[in-house]
């Protein structure tokens, strides 16, 4: 969790380092090694996407908005890449249910891990990767929720969307978060001697030792 400057601050330009300071504490830092790796990450990963989400008009029930998508559309994606560290959502409001918080397809890292797997050497665009794990359905949805000041730390292949912002109370429902894609100083090792892989790099290769059905739904 980070601690929130005045509203001043918050929206001061990038280059005010101290209001990003604040963001990326120590307890974050050393969650991302936990999950990564230690100092397997590069920490110039900045605050990426800015995602601010109204009050729809729409109806009840809650649900995803828009497209299912895994991040990095500038790069051809690899089931070892460095570019796919780690996926952050940063929260600078509290988003409770129904409000807007990302949405989340629980277990489709396993799907695009193997995807991708299937696509070796070649890689894949991100755009292709995107498409063609869309067209599995969604097994579980999820919904990010959480005070302002947390951080969701997510798997770099989980498909997730903008969703619906349900919100009742005007101007005060509108949602305000970012998810910077997190990356690598080398590619993941998914095949380490010594068994020492990190949390990320464990759910990949599991994924790829699971005996696939023929049809598989997330």
């Amino acid at each position: 969790m980070f601690t929130l400057t005045p509203s001043t601050e918050v929206y001061t330009a990038p280059q005010d380092g101290q209001v990003w300071h604040e963001v990326v504490t120590p307890r974050l830092k050393r969650a991302m090694d936990q999950l990564c790796g230690r100092n397997r990450w590069r920490k110039d990963f900045g605050l990426g996407w800015w995602m601010i989400t109204f009050p729809d008009q729409t109806e009840p029930p809650w649900a995803a908005a828009g497209k299912w998508h895994v991040d990095g559309a500038s790069y051809q994606h690899h089931i070892d890449s460095p570019e796919s560290g780690l996926l952050a959502i940063f929260l600078f409001s509290d988003i409770g249910p129904g409000e807007g918080g990302t949405a989340l397809s629980v277990g489709s890292h396993k799907r695009v891990a193997r995807l991708l797997a299937k696509n070796e050497p070649r890689g894949m665009k991100g755009g292709a990767v995107s498409y063609q794990a869309r067209q599995f359905e969604r097994r579980q949805i999820v919904e990010v929720n959480g005070k302002a000041g947390d951080v969701m730390l997510v798997h770099p292949f989980l498909l997730h969307a903008r969703s619906k912002n349900l919100g009742q109370k005007g101007v005060e429902s509108v949602r305000i978060m970012c998810n910077p894609n997190v990356r690598l100083h080398r590619k993941m090792n998914l095949s380490r001697a010594d068994g020492g892989y990190s949390p990320i790099e464990q759910a990949i290769a599991d994924a790829l030792q699971e005996q696939e059905t023929v049809v598989e739904k997330w």
